[in-house]
């Protein structure tokens, strides 16, 4: 649970079901009794990948509040039903991802549920992307060691602050919150996170995923979310491992309506 001061807030939490079929999870007050937003749908049935649940919007609290994240399943699954290991490292697995922000008094106000561009703090934005042309798949995920993801596309950059090269982007000193997501397909466990390059550090791990290994099933992504103060200019790549190689399309499956887009890495440099 998560006590929040009155203010205005934006959320954006997912949850991961594993062998639950039909699954939901949702925002709820526990102060007042009351559910602020429901999340989106998943399914995970059989044994063949996560699939999240995810909750995303805009609420307003008049009072001190307790919250805290519910799920609702179809089917029980014991041990593993939240989540599959990924078991890449000795740090902890992460399972369910819960973002909120503290918005500045909006005039008027967002209502709840509402996700306007408009209302969010004009921070300078970077984003860096994995782009291959129409009809090509992502590229061959192979198991065993660390992986570095493409990043070959500086998509935005609203204050030309970045830098990017050989799938490094390199931000200068500040703080930054970032939410980066890579796809996997057909890997089984996989998970990635964020690399400091510069300081050879490891900033934050990622989600621990799972797609079977055993059928064309779905791809599903290992996102990275947090906040770092970098105190030069420092060179970050995602980095991603597997337990199982799939070539050709193990970094994602090719849509083949237009621009393919696989890694993508979002920062905000907020101070």
């Amino acid at each position: 649970q998560i006590s929040l001061s009155p203010g205005i807030y934006r959320c954006d939490i997912t949850a991961p079901g594993w062998q639950v079929n039909d699954h939901v999870a949702r925002l709820q007050n526990i102060t007042t009794g009351t559910t602020i937003a429901e999340g989106v749908n998943g399914r995970s049935n059989g044994s063949t990948n996560h699939e999240v649940s995810r909750v995303r919007t805009y609420f307003s609290l008049t009072s001190l509040s307790v919250l805290e994240v519910q799920h609702q399943c179809e089917t029980s699954n014991g041990t593993d039903g939240f989540g599959r290991i990924s078991n890449f490292t000795t740090n902890n697995e992460i399972y369910t991802v819960a973002e909120v922000w503290k918005l500045p008094n909006l005039t008027p106000a967002p209502p709840v549920g509402d996700f306007p561009v408009s209302a969010i703090p004009p921070f300078p934005y970077v984003r860096v992307e994995d782009q291959k042309t129409q009809n090509t798949d992502g590229g061959t995920f192979t198991s065993g060691a660390d992986q570095t993801r493409d990043l070959n596309t500086k998509a935005a950059d609203t204050h030309s602050l970045a830098s990017l090269s050989s799938n490094q982007v390199t931000l200068p000193q500040g703080t930054w919150m970032y939410r980066i997501s890579a796809p996997a397909f057909r890997t089984d466990s996989h998970q990635a996170w964020l690399f400091n390059v510069t300081g050879s550090t490891v900033v934050q791990r990622g989600t621990s995923e799972y797609n079977t290994s055993a059928s064309n099933t779905a791809q599903n992504r290992s996102w990275i979310v947090g906040q770092v103060t970098l105190s030069v200019s420092t060179a970050l790549e995602v980095r991603h491992r597997a337990t199982t190689t799939e070539a050709t399309n193990g970094y994602g499956v090719k849509a083949n309506f237009g621009v393919e887009v696989y890694t993508i890495a979002e920062f905000w440099k907020v101070a």
